[in-house]
C-alpha cells in the first residue's frame, strides 16, 4: 500500500507524462503540416506537376485534398447529436 502523497506524486507524474506525449505528437504533426505545405508551395513555384497540391485542407467548404484529388469530409458527425 502506498501513501496518500506518494500515490499522488505518482498520479501527478504520470499526468505530466500523458501530458507531454501530447504535446510532442501536437508539434510534430504542426512540422509535418508546415513541411508539406513548404513543399506545395515549391512544386506549384516550379511547375512540376500537373496537379501540384499534395495535400491541403480547406474547412470551410470541407474538402481534403491530397495528390490532386479533392475529398469531401463531414464534420457534422463529430459533433455530438442532443
Amino acid at each position: 500500500m502506498e501513501t496518500r502523497v506518494s500515490r499522488m506524486k505518482r498520479i501527478r507524474r504520470e499526468r505530466r507524462v500523458r501530458n507531454l506525449k501530447y504535446l510532442i505528437i501536437i508539434f510534430t504533426l504542426f512540422i509535418l503540416y508546415y513541411g508539406i505545405k513548404m513543399v506545395n508551395d515549391y512544386i506549384i513555384y516550379l511547375d512540376y506537376l500537373e496537379r501540384p497540391i499534395i495535400f491541403d485542407l480547406d474547412l470551410k467548404d470541407g474538402k481534403l485534398y491530397l495528390f490532386g484529388e479533392s475529398y469531401l469530409i463531414d464534420l457534422k458527425i463529430l459533433k455530438r447529436s442532443e
